[in-house]
């Protein structure tokens, strides 16, 4: 299920947690800050990404991670971590 979190996943967390500010993301290297989304947004949604993914809580994650891209990647690589174990 995790693995194949992508932008598409991410999209449906943002928008849970920001109604209506879901941004149109054109460039997956661009931190979530460009499109508008501020840090009590990303706050948000990576309280929602460990709820959701049974994730460790991490502010040093949270605050690196802040691209698309960047937040698909680390999701997808926690994903294999624990399907290894």
């Amino acid at each position: 299920m995790t693995s194949a979190f992508g932008i598409s996943e991410l999209l449906d967390v943002i928008a849970q947690v920001c109604p209506g500010r879901v941004p149109q993301i054109d460039d997956g290297a661009k931190s979530l800050h460009d499109y508008g989304l501020d840090s009590l947004d990303l706050s948000g949604i990576w309280l929602e990404l460990e709820k959701r993914y049974g994730l460790p809580p991490s502010e040093a994650v949270e605050a690196e991670q802040t691209t698309p891209d960047a937040i698909v990647t680390y999701i997808r690589a926690r994903a294999t971590e624990r399907n290894l174990r």
